[in-house]
């Protein structure tokens, strides 16, 4: 196996209500993608792409770990509570875009909470 340059990962808070059903599932991810990825699957081949304009009517959920290779098996939560900003999708849509679809899958984008700092 050949080496390949580290990886540097920053733990990320998805989850905004823990008291909210959490359900996931595993498919293959064509491409490497982030922590929050709202993510489409084709219905023919079940593998699973990031959220676009094109494919909006297959989204199916929210990637629950980063995937740094194409072909790889990952977690996707299929239904949720999930902090809005750390959701991510294909710049030809917006999460506000997707977030009437996701609702339809019992998926939910809360606000994130601000702390004052002093």
């Amino acid at each position: 196996m050949a080496v390949s340059d580290p990886v540097t990962l920053s733990p990320a808070n998805l989850i905004a209500d823990a008291g909210y059903p959490l359900v996931s599932e595993t498919i293959e991810i064509d491409a490497a993608l982030e922590l929050g990825s709202i993510i489409a699957m084709d219905p023919v081949t079940r593998i699973g792409s990031l959220a676009s304009s094109a494919n909006l009517a297959n989204v199916f959920g929210v990637l629950r770990d980063h995937v740094t290779m194409a072909g790889t098996l990952a977690v996707v939560y299929v239904s949720g509570a999930f902090i809005r900003d750390t959701l991510k999708c294909d710049p030809t849509t917006t999460v506000d875009e997707l977030i009437p679809r996701l609702r339809e899958l019992g998926i939910y984008a809360r606000p994130s909470v601000r702390y004052p700092s002093s």
